[in-house]
């Protein structure tokens, strides 16, 4: 464990970026910023981009103004921006830092990494190369980026066939690539009527208004934009056009006379940065997105959420957004011919377009909100906290009880270390914990749910259906458990001095059977059920009814499995509350066990019928057969 604030202390939060333009990503952290102010949390950008800087302020958040991160390479910039990221990093103690762009991700997650900070995350809005670079480029990246994840603790893509394509390259791991799609506001209502939009852009009534919302820089695909206008001029002159791009960027100037070569007025086709995309969307006829290269390009979500008549160049991203095309009309990357084309079809047929229209903003809606983007990177923040410090976030919001995977087992560590604080098995490791609850994992007839509320895990319940399987799996990775048990003694020399007490006193519990109360084939009882070997809640959960929930659920798995009880083990000493607990649930107490000299156990099943609720519950989801009532 690392170090935190306490809990009911601001979650500290940095955001570094450096001086990268203005773009889709900055609007990405402040849509964060204003998640994590509203939240109650303490929120800083480390930027030197002004726009970025004003309206971080502006929103709550904290803008840390060191020129650190140098976009181009430079080794003697680099590495001053190293020594003052550090220096910033040990001043603040930040308990979250979140990187973005590639050389803000290098340079921040080394800085992070040395400084110790408990919980680091990068987000790769995009990769220096992409998929038609040279060969050796996208080797030469993927192995800076694989060297960098090891200095994270999640590494973020923004879209699902980014973090496959990281996943070929070898970038990282499952458990530690995820993608959280950008998302865009859903409240897209413009401020003025059409018309007086169109006539402030000097458009006529009979022309098509094509409109291109971008950056202006190279790899954007607007000189193909230009092209395919004029192209369209010169094939059908009587079907008008007229084309505006509003944005700026480094490639203005070759833009601007890229547009006068092909005998546009560059006055009226390029109207620099816009304040009002909204209104410019719903005057547009066509909305276009012509990038030979993007990470998941924000303009194009805005479009979709707009319900915009949509024409996209058909690189992986757009694909993915549009569902393969049914959000829009694709067409391939720089093939100027192809987008005109494709312009001609979506102004020309009207009734397909306004098809494609309804699915870009019904599939927007359900996939690309700010809202879900914000509460998937807060669930991201608080997991990796519990599970790096132990520390909680206030759990607010519905209760799901869900199943448990691979990915699941540090969480699952950090809830039985902060619910058993004293307990021996606690005291094993964080090791030894891991490898018990993987082997409940993948023992047949394991049973494991994870209980979250708002996205927050707050517990979950363990056991198994074949307490003889368990043990099984127990004994077949008993060295994978005693190296994690060497390991932990050698960094806590003390602890073998109680596991050799422990084994002095004739005591039963050591490792295997502290974990495992359904390894008692002596009990003289029956054990024909499911066991129930452990339970947890966070401290901070408490209260709420998450335990009964986590139990009613196991004993829907433990059904479904074909048990028809469930029994459990509990301390009979100073334990009144626990035992109080099940018998309010109904297991009837079968029995007393002797663990050791000292230590006597209470034992107690119920039938899983009786475990039934009287109905569902407001507020509870569960993804499998076991429903719940509070």
């Amino acid at each position: 464990m690392t170090r935190a604030a306490p809990s009911d202390q601001p979650v500290r939060i940095l955001h570094i970026v450096g001086g990268s333009a203005f773009g889709g990503g900055s609007m990405v952290i402040l849509d964060l910023v204003q998640s994590a102010v509203s939240h109650g949390h303490a929120v800083s950008v480390l930027t030197t981009e002004p726009l970025l800087s004003a309206r971080t302020r502006a929103l709550g958040g904290n803008v840390i103004d060191v020129n650190a991160i140098e976009r181009r390479l430079h080794p003697w910039y680099d590495v001053r921006g190293l020594i003052r990221l550090v220096q910033v990093l040990r001043r603040h103690s930040f308990d979250v830092v979140h990187t973005h762009t590639s050389k803000a991700g290098v340079l921040g997650r080394i800085a992070a990494f040395v400084t110790r900070v408990p919980v680091v995350v990068h987000t790769m809005h995009g990769m220096a190369v992409h998929d038609r670079s040279p060969r050796w480029a996208i080797l030469a990246t993927a192995a800076v980026e694989k060297l960098m994840a090891l200095c994270a603790h999640r590494v973020v893509t923004v879209s699902q066939w980014h973090r496959s394509w990281a996943l070929s390259l070898g970038i990282s791991h499952e458990g530690k690539l995820l993608a959280i799609p950008n998302g865009v506001r859903q409240d897209r209502t413009p401020a003025r009527s059409v018309e007086s939009i169109r006539e402030e852009l000097r458009v006529a009534s009979h022309e098509s208004l094509v409109l291109c919302v971008s950056r202006i820089a190279a790899g954007k695909g607007l000189e193909d934009l230009v092209h395919a206008m004029s192209l369209m001029r010169t094939l059908a002159p009587a079907r008008a056009a007229a084309l505006r791009i509003a944005g700026t960027g480094s490639t203005l100037d070759v833009l601007r006379t890229v547009v006068a070569e092909a005998g546009f007025d560059a006055n009226d086709v390029l109207i620099g940065h816009r304040d009002d995309v909204d209104d410019l969307l719903a005057a547009a006829d066509v909305v276009v997105h012509p990038s030979h290269r993007e990470g998941l390009s924000l303009a194009l979500l805005e479009s979709m959420m707009a319900g915009c008549t949509l024409v996209a160049s058909a690189i992986p991203t757009a694909q993915e957004a549009t569902a393969s095309g049914e959000a829009a009309w694709l067409y391939e990357p720089g093939n100027v011919p192809a987008l005109a084309s494709a312009l001609r079809r979506a102004i020309h047929d009207p009734r397909e377009s306004a098809r494609r229209r309804q699915f870009a903003r019904r599939r927007a809606r359900e996939e690309y909100s700010v809202s879900s983007m914000q509460d998937r990177y807060g669930e991201v923040y608080n997991r990796l906290l519990l599970e790096r410090t132990g520390r909680l976030a206030e759990p607010k919001g519905d209760v799901h009880v869900g199943a448990v995977d691979e990915r699941d087992i540090p969480t699952l560590v950090a809830l039985h270390r902060s619910a058993f604080p004293g307990f021996f098995l606690t005291r094993l490791g964080d090791g030894v914990l891991a490898q018990y609850y993987r082997c409940a994992l993948d023992a047949p007839g394991g049973i494991l749910r994870l209980a979250t509320v708002g996205g927050v895990p707050v517990g979950f319940a363990c056991g198994t259906s074949q307490p003889a399987a368990l043990m099984r799996t127990l004994v077949k990775r008993a060295p994978r458990i005693g190296l994690a048990l060497l390991g932990e003694c050698l960094r806590r020399p003390a602890l073998l001095l109680q596991l050799i007490g422990r084994i002095a006193g004739r005591t039963r519990d050591v490792v295997l059977a502290a974990a495992v109360p359904a390894a008692r084939a002596n009990d003289g009882l029956a054990h024909t059920g499911a066991e129930l070997t452990s339970i947890a809640v966070h401290p901070r959960a408490a209260g709420r009814g998450i335990g009964q929930l986590l139990v009613i659920a196991f004993g829907k798995v433990a059904a479904a499995k074909g048990s028809t009880v469930v029994h459990l083990t509990t301390d009979s000493a100073d334990n009144s509350r626990v035992q109080s607990f099940y018998e309010r649930l109904g297991f009837k107490r079968t029995g007393t066990l002797q663990r050791g000299p000292t230590r006597s156990m209470c034992a107690y099943q119920i039938g899983v019928n009786d475990l039934c609720p009287p109905g569902p519950q407001p507020g509870v989801r569960h993804d499998d057969a076991a429903r719940s009532a509070a």
